[in-house]
């Protein structure tokens, strides 16, 4: 069986962007087959507290601090 060129191509290039799109979650420290939720808390104390801290619930790793600010109508 004889394949064609286009096929080739075709083939590769699915590959590289299958590879491109893996290699970026990789990195990011992101599952495709994961459901995130993202949750908002508001605290008057994170003394210590910084993005990317892990997130526990009874000493289980459930997730990570995405982003910290300031509440802009809250002193």
């Amino acid at each position: 069986m004889k394949v064609s060129r286009e096929l080739k191509t075709g083939i590769i290039a699915i590959l590289i962007i299958s590879l491109a799109i893996w290699g970026f979650n990789f990195v990011k420290n992101k599952s495709l087959y994961e459901k995130t939720r993202l949750f908002y808390a508001e605290y008057n104390n994170v003394q210590g507290l910084i993005s990317k801290s892990p997130v526990t619930i009874n000493g289980l790793r459930v997730g990570k601090v995405a982003k910290i600010t300031f509440h802009p109508t809250k002193k």
